[in-house]
């Protein structure tokens, strides 16, 4: 599942949470959790580190190739 998707579901989620009927110290936590879950999930990010274009294989090509991390 895609991060905007997942966040779009999440929203909705909070937002749906008040009509439930919980009792307010647990609808309180549902939400904190939810939020906290939310922010997570937007916070996490994919590094990708591109590295220097090198001539180090006995061919002479280049060599371009990405780490991923």
């Amino acid at each position: 599942m895609k991060k905007r998707t997942l966040i779009a579901i999440m929203g909705i989620w909070v937002a749906i949470i008040p009509s439930l009927g919980l009792p307010n110290q647990w609808k309180q936590w549902v939400i904190v959790i939810s939020g906290l879950a939310i922010t997570v999930i937007a916070l996490k990010k994919k590094y990708v580190i591109i590295q220097e274009p090198s001539v180090d294989n006995q061919d002479g090509v280049e060599n371009t190739e990405k780490l991923h991390g």
